[in-house]
C-alpha cells in the first residue's frame, strides 16, 4: 500500500492529570511519544506554550462569536416559536447520539443561521427606507398643491421660479414690497403651517439681484428638492405606495421567520455545547498561565487522531491537544502498511533501512523477488535435509 501519514500532536495538560494521560495514550498502543516537558523545566518549550496561549486564546474568540452569532439566531426566532412552560414540560434535553448527529450537520445549521442574518438585515433595509420615504413625505405635505413638476423649478429663458418657506407675519408685508418697488414678481401660497407659509415665487430674470435683497430682508428661505422629480403630490403617493410594499414584504419576513422557527432547538443545542467548550477552553487558558502544567509532543498515524483525542478527553476535560501536519524538514517515524502478501517482507526492509517518510515504500515491488528468493533458499535447505537423511539411514 504505502507509507503511513503522520501527524505531530502537542498535548498540554495538568500535572496532577499526567499519568492518567500518559495511560491512556499508551492503551491506544498507537502513540509514539519524543518529548515530555514540564511547566518549571522548560527552555524552548515556553516559545510552544506561548502559541498554544495565543492558539487557545483565538479559539476562544471564535467561540466567543459562534455563540454571539447562534444567541441572535435563539432571540430572532423567538416571537415565532410556541412558547412551552418549562415548569411544566421541563427543558428539552437530548442524549449524545443526538448531540453527534445535530453537530455532523452543524454546517446545514449554520447555513439556517445566515438565512436568518438576511432575514434581520433585510428587516434593517426596510427600516430604513421606510424612515427615509416617511422623511420625504413629511418635507412634501406642505407643497403638495405645486402642480409644477420639481425638477421643472428654476430659471427659464426670462423667469425663475421657486419655492419658498416665510414667516406666516411675513406674507402679507412681502406683497407691499414687491409693489412699492415695482417687481415684475408673484407669489402663490401653497400650504401653511402654524408659523410659517409655503409658497410659489415667480419673478423675472432681471430683477433677481432685487428680489435677493428682499428674500434677506423678509426672512425668507428657499427651498430645493435635490435629486427629486415629479410634482410632490405624485411623489408622495409613490411614497406611500412603497410603505405598503414594504409592510407587505414585513409580512413575508414573518412567514419565512416562522418557516425557519423549527431550527430554533439546533440553534440552543450549539449554543449550549459551545458554552461548555468555551468554559473548557477558558479553565485550560488560566491553567496554561500556571506553572502546574505538563506538554507532550508525540506522534501518531494520521487515521489515529479521533481515537487519540477521544481517549484523553475521556480522562480530563481540562487538556489542549493539537494535532499538526510535520513540516518538510522535520523528522518522523516511518510506519508502513501493506496487505497481507506484503507484509511478512516489510522486516527485510526495517532490517536493513526504512524508506524516507516523504518517499516510496518500496516493498510492494519487491516482494515478488522476496517470494521467489526465498522459495529458492528454502528449496535447497529441504534438498540439503533429505540428502542427509538418506545419507544417515545408509550408513
Amino acid at each position: 500500500m504505502a507509507i503511513v501519514n503522520m501527524k505531530k500532536m502537542h498535548l498540554l495538560g495538568l500535572k496532577s492529570e499526567q499519568s492518567y494521560i500518559l495511560s491512556a495514550l499508551q492503551k491506544t498502543g498507537v502513540v509514539e511519544v519524543i518529548d515530555i516537558t514540564e511547566a518549571e523545566q522548560e527552555l524552548d518549550g515556553e516559545v510552544q506554550d506561548d502559541r498554544i496561549h495565543h492558539e487557545l486564546t483565538q479559539e476562544l474568540l471564535d467561540l466567543e462569536n459562534k455563540l454571539s452569532n447562534l444567541k441572535f439566531g435563539i432571540d430572532f426566532l423567538k416571537p415565532y416559536v410556541k412558547s412551552i412552560n418549562p415548569l411544566i414540560y421541563g427543558k428539552p434535553s437530548i442524549n449524545k447520539d443526538e448531540l453527534s448527529e445535530v453537530l455532523s450537520g452543524e454546517e446545514k445549521v449554520l447555513e439556517t443561521l445566515q438565512a436568518v442574518f438576511d432575514l434581520d438585515k433585510r428587516i434593517s433595509q426596510l427600516k430604513a427606507e421606510e424612515s427615509k420615504l416617511q422623511s420625504q413625505i413629511e418635507m412634501l405635505l406642505p407643497w403638495r398643491s405645486l402642480d409644477i413638476p420639481l425638477e421643472q423649478l428654476g430659471f427659464t429663458d426670462k423667469t425663475n421660479f421657486i419655492t419658498a418657506v416665510m414667516p406666516r407675519k411675513a406674507r402679507g408685508e412681502f406683497e407691499e414690497k414687491l409693489d412699492e418697488e415695482g417687481l415684475l414678481a408673484g407669489i402663490k401660497t401653497l400650504g401653511e403651517s402654524q408659523d410659517d407659509v409655503y409658497t410659489l415665487i415667480f419673478y423675472h430674470k432681471g430683477h433677481s439681484e432685487d428680489m435677493q435683497n428682499l428674500f434677506k430682508e423678509i426672512s425668507v428661505n428657499i427651498q430645493d428638492f435635490p435629486g427629486l422629480k415629479g410634482t410632490p403630490d405624485r411623489i408622495i403617493k409613490e411614497d406611500q405606495k412603497r410603505l405598503t410594499d414594504i409592510e407587505k414584504e414585513r409580512e413575508n419576513i414573518k412567514d419565512e421567520s416562522k418557516k425557519l422557527s423549527d431550527q430554533r432547538l439546533y440553534f440552543e443545542i450549539l449554543y449550549d455545547y459551545y458554552s461548555v467548550e468555551r468554559d473548557r477552553k477558558s479553565a485550560l487558558l488560566k491553567v496554561a498561565d500556571t506553572d502546574k502544567t505538563f506538554s507532550i509532543q508525540a506522534w501518531l498515524p494520521e487515521q489515529y487522531e479521533g481515537l487519540v483525542n477521544n481517549e484523553v478527553l475521556k480522562v480530563t476535560d481540562t487538556v489542549y491537544v493539537e494535532f499538526g501536519t510535520p513540516s518538510e524538514d522535520e523528522e518522523m517515524p516511518v510506519l508502513l502498511s501493506n496487505g497481507k502478501l506484503v507484509e511478512p517482507f516489510e522486516v527485510i526492509t526495517e532490517l536493513y533501512s526504512l524508506p524516507d517518510p516523504r518517499g516510496i515504500d518500496p516493498n510492494l515491488y519487491m516482494a515478488p523477488f522476496y517470494f521467489v528468493f526465498f522459495g529458492m533458499m528454502l528449496s535447497d535447505a529441504g534438498y540439503g535435509i533429505i540428502m542427509s537423511l538418506l545419507t544417515g539411514y545408509v550408513l
